[in-house]
């Protein structure tokens, strides 16, 4: 049994819940499916979830370094001038 699955487990324990959530539960389950809890009516509820498995390459995906790339020179903002940014605003 993982650290990891007897934490949550802990962490989401709360009387309310009539079944206890087992860390063997946690780390038991089948690939492709998880515990998810969320709020329902302002009340934590958990759900076990059924995913679908990956569904594989296709051979047309981007290049993650490529979209790195691209998305810095779009988006990105030296980090000189963000930090002369912050000075200015904190000694203004």
């Amino acid at each position: 049994m993982g650290e990891d699955a007897k934490l949550i487990s802990d962490n989401w324990r709360w009387v309310e819940y009539p079944e206890e959530l087992k860390p063997e539960q946690i780390s038991g389950l089948p690939r492709y499916q998880f515990y998810c809890r969320t709020f329902v009516d302002n009340e934590p509820k958990v759900f076990r979830v059924k995913s679908y498995p990956d569904i594989g390459r296709r051979g047309d995906e981007a290049n993650p370094t490529k979209l790195i790339k691209a998305s810095l020179q779009r988006f990105g903002t030296r980090r000189k001038d963000v930090e002369a940014k912050i000075l200015k605003f904190l000694t203004t």
